[in-house]
């Protein structure tokens, strides 16, 4: 099937998949698998939004083609600092691109391994957000997801994980950590292990970090920064980021990938084509955000006030020399003097945190009300999302279940095959359900007890 065809393949399949409009469910903001947090932005970015704004000077510039020097500069520093805290000479980054949002980076990134690895294959961990598989389409790369063979686990096991490396030898790795669309995480001792075995068989190791907080209580933060520079598999390796997900800011279109020198010069030049470099207008709380990012690394809770003045300066003497002096005084400085507010900074960690929290409770709350109908459910370990997977109602009828709970309870769910390639890998088997829990809890709530009662009505619909 030649691309022309697929796009056109794709259209039909997209809209004949739920066969209903989608845009009752659009106005009404009730995708209950919507990927994205429904909660408000932190405060400290729409309130910088507002000054930049009104200033001007980054909304009327283009920026240079890896991004803003100022801001690929921060980066560098916050990423670095995440994996030694300075406790070493050697580096994790050296090379950098800014992108608009992840999906660039990721796109990006798979053409420059089409070209460079004809032929190998790819392994995703986890069901997968979809693009990874569009963009095997697309520079038709042969994939493989790999999934646990456990009931109530879609992340598979280290021990299952090394098994399917043993069997398809793929030469690319991907994993997102928080996995999108199963909230669940690998522990540190875990990464390690698979580390390790990637580098014993040269395989390339592209991690998808979106999803991953500092400042969220209720998970155990995972450093992979950390991993990869100890395990020294700093080579080989591709990290992806973005503000998307735990800022709460899709729209700021905001991302960026660092790796080896050759992988970033090519997206370097691919940025520059079609010019996916993104707005300068959340740089300056950007920039902010990652310096109390450092703070929150390498102090704790009882030094943190007093930390921020030692990482404004080390930031201040890293920034004179490597950025030039104009650079400094229009852009840097005004950051260091009037931004960086240590009780700003203090409610910035506060308001994350609480949303955070209150996407935990939603998930216990999706827990304890689906009881009566739920087979499993993932574990969350990061980010906003996880899967659950009802009892009795096989594979081949996910479609119909979705379609149902749109006509008659006008809310949306994505079943499994939205995260599987559209495919319905086993028919009679159970499936997943990716349920999105970063919402105000009073709506969440409403929807969630809406599809309870629609399933208390109408579950024999359903059954094998």
């Amino acid at each position: 099937m030649d691309l022309f065809e697929y796009v056109n393949k794709r259209k039909r399949d997209e809209y004949e998949m739920i066969g209903v409009d989608g845009s009752v469910i659009i106005a009404n903001n009730t995708n209950i698998s919507i990927g994205v947090s429904e909660l408000d932005p932190p405060k400290f970015y729409t309130d910088h939004f507002i000054k930049e704004l009104k200033n001007h000077d980054f909304i009327k510039r283009y920026t240079a083609n890896a991004g803003h020097p100022m801001l690929t500069g921060t980066l560098k520093f916050y990423e670095n600092t995440l994996a030694n805290k300075f406790k070493g000479n050697k580096n994790l980054v050296e090379n950098l691109c800014v992108t608009t949002g992840a999906t660039p980076a990721i796109t990006f990134f798979f053409e420059y391994f089409a070209n460079k690895y004809i032929n190998e294959k790819i392994m995703l961990v986890g069901l997968n957000y979809y693009l990874f598989y569009e963009c095997m389409t697309k520079y038709k790369i042969e994939g493989i997801t790999v999934t646990s063979t456990l009931h109530d686990r879609i992340a598979p096991t280290t021990t299952e994980l090394i098994m399917y490396i043993e069997k398809y030898n793929p030469k690319l790795i991907v994993l997102t950590l928080p996995m999108n669309p199963s909230g669940e995480c690998y522990s540190e001792e875990e990464l390690r292990e698979i580390v390790r075995i990637v580098k014993q068989k040269d395989i390339l190791l592209l991690l998808d970090k979106c999803q991953l907080e500092e400042f969220a209580s209720c998970y155990q933060f995972l450093n992979m920064n950390k991993v990869i520079l100890e395990e020294d598999y700093v080579q080989n390796t591709i990290f992806i980021n973005s503000i998307s997900k735990t800022r709460n800011l899709p729209g700021a279109r905001l991302g960026y990938i660092f790796a080896n020198k050759e992988i970033i010069d090519y997206i370097t030049y691919l940025n520059e084509i079609y010019y996916c470099i993104p707005p300068l207008t959340y740089v300056i709380p950007f920039i902010a955000d990652l310096l109390a990012r450092i703070n929150y690394i390498i102090h704790d809770e009882q030094s943190r006030v007093s930390g921020m003045k030692i990482v404004n300066k080390m930031y201040k003497n890293i920034s004179k020399l490597n950025t030039p002096k104009g650079l400094y005084r229009n852009y840097t400085k005004p950051i260091l003097d009037s931004v960086f507010e240590v009780k700003e900074i203090d409610n910035f960690y506060k308001e994350i945190d609480n949303n955070y929290n209150i996407t935990y409770n939603n998930y216990l709350y999706t827990k304890n009300k689906f009881k009566k109908h739920l087979h499993s459910v993932t574990e969350l370990r990061g980010g906003f999302n996880f899967c659950i997977k009802l009892k009795n109602i096989p594979s081949k009828k996910q479609l119909d279940l979705a379609r149902d709970i749109i006509i008659e309870k006008e809310i949306a769910i994505l079943p499994e095959i939205f995260f599987n390639n559209n495919k319905i890998q086993n028919p009679n088997e159970l499936f997943w359900i990716r349920i999105t829990a970063a919402r105000v809890e009073e709506e969440y709530r409403k929807l969630i007890d809406e599809i309870c009662d629609f399933l208390d009505k109408n579950i024999d619909r359903y059954l094998n």
